[in-house]
């Protein structure tokens, strides 16, 4: 997802990206080390997640933030998708300051 890698390079310093496959094939070598390269770590077979963030289907963004709270979530298929997620988390900053800091981003993907 091209606004995935987009947004990692952008927020690198603030943001972990993590993308999500719930498969495990051959291909996902190559795709974790073209994600590497943009900061973006990458977990493959791992459905658990998926289930235990409460996602449905891929592709799904989950922004967390720095104790593992889900802030916000949704379907993301391009850019605009993500950065709805960091504007519905700015939004519940604005009414409570105490929860400002770095966030992570976990985006499922489907390969």
């Amino acid at each position: 997802m091209p606004g995935l890698k987009a947004l990692a390079r952008e927020t690198r310093s603030s943001i972990r990206t993590v993308a999500i496959s719930g498969t495990d094939t051959e291909r996902d070598g190559d795709y974790a080390r073209e994600l590497a390269q943009v900061g973006i770590s990458y977990i493959s077979g791992a459905d658990h997640l998926r289930l235990a963030l409460g996602v449905g289907s891929y592709p799904y963004g989950v922004l967390l933030d720095e104790g593992g709270v889900i802030q916000s979530k949704g379907f993301v298929n391009n850019l605009e998708h993500l950065e709805s997620l960091f504007a519905l988390e700015v939004f519940s900053l604005s009414s409570e300051p105490s929860k400002a800091g770095s966030v992570g981003l976990v985006e499922e993907v489907a390969q």
